[in-house]
């Protein structure tokens, strides 16, 4: 068994997380256009912070594939700043 499940965009994580095995994570899953490159930093912190209570402290918040080339650099600081926040909520 993996001990990381990787989810794309569209995957629900919170059915997910129920699934796990008592070593695994989720890994995933912010969708990387709409939200990342096309996103406001607004929406990518609320998407990062609900992702990462979607995965009941049993995930590492990413990208749900490869975040594009032309993504502004304010949407990288702001992903970055988010996924700290996210680190350190108590779920």
């Amino acid at each position: 068994m993996d001990d990381a499940l990787q989810t794309g965009g569209p995957t629900e994580l919170r059915g997910n997380a129920a699934d796990l095995g008592p070593e695994q994570v989720l890994l995933g899953n912010i969708d990387p256009v709409s939200v990342i490159q096309d996103g406001t930093p607004e929406l990518i912190r609320e998407q990062t912070i609900q992702c990462a209570k979607a995965t009941r402290g049993r995930g590492i918040v990413s990208a749900g594939c490869e975040i594009p080339r032309d993504t502004p650099p304010e949407n990288y600081r702001a992903f970055f700043e988010a996924g700290k926040e996210a680190s350190s909520l108590v779920l």
